[in-house]
């Protein structure tokens, strides 16, 4: 009776392992439920993107996410990663909506998108973090109270990525706080903007 006791709670014991593992390594929601995109509405989608970044741009650095991108009322909201692999500070998402047909939906933002084709500058970044840390220690950054924030962004006033550095040069609990904030240009270096900033409750 002890020896069959004994393997009873050895099959729920192992019947449990099995449940677990399958819980974790199930895919449900993965590839088997991707959203299915029509190849004429997915190469115009490719023929928006290669018209802003270029051909070999978006051959190069540019993947449709699949996962990231969605069918809407009125057509699909379109997610692509762009990564330059020798630049880790750079993937980010490109985003913008079409119609049914694939169509640019203009009536919707698109986002992160830059147009190479008309400047070439806007595909070209020369400046890493490293670089601009060291351009805002130039023009007077003082190191602060605390380290210093860094954000590699897409800016919609500048229609370009942009490098954001911001110090905090004065900090009294979680009420009152100031600093500066510097913008810098990632192909040129160039400083686009240097301000303060407050936060005051």
């Amino acid at each position: 009776m002890k020896a069959l006791l004994k393997y009873f709670l050895l099959f729920l014991v192992v019947g449990f392992v099995s449940l677990v593992s399958f819980s974790c390594s199930c895919h449900c929601g993965k590839p088997s439920e991707a959203l299915v995109i029509p190849k004429d509405v997915l190469a115009r989608a490719d023929a928006y993107l290669k018209d802003k970044l270029t051909e070999s741009y978006f051959n190069n650095y540019v993947t449709l996410d699949l996962w990231k991108t969605q069918k809407n009322a009125s057509g699909y909201d379109f997610a692509y990663r762009f990564v330059i692999p020798e630049k880790p500070y750079i993937n980010v998402l490109l985003r913008f909506s079409t119609d049914s047909l694939g169509n640019l939906n203009a009536q919707k933002d698109s986002y992160g998108i830059p147009d190479i084709k008309s400047d070439s500058t806007k595909g070209v970044f020369n400046i890493d973090e490293a670089k601009a840390k060291q351009i805002a220690k130039e023009n007077g950054m003082e190191p602060g109270v605390k380290d210093w924030q860094t954000m590699f962004a897409w800016s919609e006033e500048y229609a370009s990525y942009i490098w954001i550095i911001l110090n905090t040069t004065e900090e009294t609990g979680k009420n009152k706080s100031h600093g500066y904030e510097i913008t810098i240009n990632p192909y040129s270096g160039k400083i686009l903007r240097n301000k303060e900033w407050h936060i005051t409750q």
